[in-house]
């Protein structure tokens, strides 16, 4: 594996896995946020979890391909939550955070589907 690849791991696992890890504490701050913008009362613990599990599952060899997966699912997720209800706090941070998910997963699981 190339010293890029293992770039784009560490990326992931730190966005993702440090992500999920930051906000499982204080998700009972954020359930206002997100029912506010139309999501229901558990999303707010889902959430997190599911970013937390996304950067586990990059890590490992034998569920990378579902843990880049899923980084790329949240981020267009979170993406598409501050382009639709028009969050303004959360816009700068999010667009930097789905480009570099996106390079991530093309370094990651192109080579796979070019046989290398």
């Amino acid at each position: 594996m190339s010293m890029l690849q293992w770039g784009a791991i560490g990326a992931l696992v730190l966005i993702y896995g440090g992500s999920g890890l930051a906000e499982l504490p204080m998700w009972r701050k954020t359930v206002e946020q997100f029912v506010q913008w139309g999501y229901p009362r558990w999303f707010a613990i889902f959430n997190p979890a599911l970013k937390l599990m996304a950067g586990v599952m990059v890590l490992f060899t034998q569920t990378r391909l579902i843990g880049v997966a899923l980084c790329v699912l949240v981020g267009l997720a979170a993406l598409g939550t501050v382009t639709h209800f028009r969050t303004r706090s959360m816009y700068p941070a999010v667009i930097p955070v789905v480009l570099l998910t996106l390079a991530s997963a093309a370094v990651l699981v192109l080579p796979s589907f070019a046989g290398g």
